[in-house]
């Protein structure tokens, strides 16, 4: 298992959709909370669907798309598909980068990268992906959103950011 540093953990943080000062302030206590709960899966991961999946409809699979690709197709298969949010490393990016990828019936499909080689993630409930999905309208990294709400920081995706909400995991104003 490869060590994860806190500057590609920061890739899978919300930037451009969150404040860019929330988002770096609370940087380092993200990166910890990650670390300490990502699942570490030894890839290559199956890069197409089965028929036996059985899935009633297929999301397209778009390059270079991870999160829509991962996020549409558990959103549009629930509860049978699951979406998984993380870090990918991959024989085109060593170093890693944020990523996402579903698991469906006990296997692990990465419809967007068939290099991956190893992923640290954690699964997104369908709850919190179809909150988050309503509200932020876009694909994006979930992971950020799921240490918040766990944290207090905010009570789903359309809660504003406040200097109190926030206050016990060091925010300075």
């Amino acid at each position: 298992m490869l060590a994860l540093n806190d500057f590609v953990i920061e890739e899978i943080m919300p930037w451009g959709l969150v404040s860019d000062r929330v988002l770096s302030e609370t940087a380092g206590t993200f990166a910890e909370w990650f670390k300490g709960r990502a699942m570490c899966i030894q890839g290559p991961m199956r890069y197409r669907l089965r028929r036996n999946h059985g899935l009633s409809q297929y999301a397209p699979k778009k390059a270079w798309c991870c999160w829509e690709n991962a996020q549409s197709l558990a959103q549009w298969n629930a509860p049978r598909v699951e979406c998984w949010d993380g870090i990918v490393i991959a024989k085109r990016n060593p170093r890693g980068c944020g990523h996402g990828w579903n698991r469906i019936a006990g296997e692990w499909v990465d419809r967007t990268w068939s290099d991956g080689v190893e992923y640290h993630g954690l699964h997104v409930p369908h709850a919190h992906l179809n909150r988050i999905m309503a509200v932020k309208g876009v694909a994006s990294p979930l992971v950020w959103y799921l240490w918040a709400m766990e944290t207090g920081l905010i009570d789903g995706p359309d809660i504003p950011f406040s200097r109190e909400r926030y206050a016990h995991i060091g925010y300075a104003a």
